[in-house]
């Protein structure tokens, strides 16, 4: 496909004939170095296609260009060698005018919008009204400022409060190579560990451990924010003060000046401030600004949240269905039973408003969390 001036800059060489069949192996410190003379409106278009291309699409400009025609296929007509060029650095080489960096911003707007809408199909959609999620949103931004003293962060909410459903949903809104998460492996090893985090910056994981280690240093900086769940899985309490992924990570935020936020459970509290290894841990402690600048993420929903939720599912006369909404949301994993439970009402009102006497019939239901209805994730 040739450039043209209402698009691309005139300058744009033309990509190989098999540009079909490649997929591009650039880890993110290696596409931010090919992509340096891009204008930054361009360039930040460009490293979310360029992640978008990695994490959906396995690096494959082709299926990033299916998308697209999928999309509207009228506006974006093989489009392979376009994206090829965009996530590889051959654009922009010239001064360009601001039509060329709109399309890509376009393009960028169109995969963002389809992560999101893709990454809830099946499932309950996101609520951005409840509290939890401005609490989250508002905590991570505020520890990943550039003049934070503090960059070590900290949630801490029980199984069921909206942590995770949380962290995923920030992470999905700052998918432009700034902000990655993972959950913490089931087993505290660092090679594991290190092997997951360089996942998320697309290092190989065929690398050995001290390699990893330097190309991890390679991609993370100070404008890096790194969310890892459950953190508590990481503690081996056999090794007391030998706990080499936390020593790891304290290590990689003195170097590098990254925000590092960490998830757990209330029950890993205790181990932190008076278990046998709390003087390892008091290093991380004042890093976070001390236990009380760990965000605790309240156990029962506010009656707002309440509100915004029997709105998400249509239910009627929030005043009368108040009772039974503020006893469900009473119970341990309150919004995981909020969720199950509210569509449990709205499948039992046959497609109608549920009401009421719906959700007095679901109340007499034992409950059960499906890991097929999207609730799981809607509010885990």
């Amino acid at each position: 496909m040739s450039a043209t001036t209402d698009q691309h800059p005139v300058n744009a060489p033309s990509s190989p004939p098999e540009a079909q069949r490649v997929k591009v192996r650039k880890d993110i410190a290696g596409f931010e170095a090919a992509t340096a003379h891009y204008p930054e409106r361009a360039r930040e278009a460009a490293s979310f296609v360029f992640q978008f291309m990695n994490n959906r699409c396995n690096g494959s400009p082709a299926l990033v260009a299916a998308v697209l025609k999928k999309l509207d296929a009228a506006a974006y007509e093989n489009k392979e060698n376009y994206i090829y060029q965009v996530t590889t650095g051959r654009y922009f080489k010239q001064a360009t005018g601001a039509q060329a960096i709109n399309a890509l911003v376009e393009i960028a707007d169109h995969l963002r919008r389809y992560d999101i809408t893709a990454s809830q199909a099946g499932k309950v959609p996101f609520n951005e009204k409840l509290s939890v999620w401005k609490d989250v949103r508002d905590y991570i931004d505020r520890k990943r400022a550039r003049d934070a003293v503090c960059k070590f962060g900290a949630i801490e909410g029980a199984t069921g409060t909206g942590k995770t459903a949380a962290t995923k949903h920030y992470q999905l809104l700052n998918n432009h190579l700034t902000t990655v998460r993972f959950e913490a492996p089931s087993h505290p090893s660092l090679a594991r560990f290190m092997c997951k985090l360089g996942a998320c910056y697309n290092i190989a994981g065929t690398q050995r451990t001290n390699e990893r280690i330097l190309s991890i240093e390679e991609n993370v900086n100070d404008t890096r924010c790194i969310i890892i769940e459950n953190v508590q899985k990481l503690y081996n309490p056999k090794n007391g003060a030998n706990q080499a992924v936390f020593s790891y990570l304290q290590e990689l935020q003195d170097d590098t000046g990254c925000t590092i936020i960490m998830t757990w459970t209330p029950v890993f509290r205790k181990e932190l401030t008076t278990g046998k290894d709390a003087g390892y841990f008091a290093q991380f402690v004042s890093r976070w600004g001390g236990m009380e600048d760990v965000l605790v993420l309240d156990r029962k929903p506010a009656k707002t949240d309440l509100r915004s939720i029997a709105e998400q599912f249509e239910i009627e006369n929030f005043d009368a269905c108040f009772p039974i909404l503020k006893e469900w949301g009473s119970q341990a994993g309150p919004l995981r039973i909020l969720y199950e439970r509210c569509q449990k009402a709205k499948l039992l009102a046959g497609g109608k408003a549920p009401t009421v006497d719906h959700l007095e019939a679901v109340s007499t239901e034992p409950i059960s969390f499906s890991k097929d209805d999207g609730t799981e994730e809607a509010a885990a």
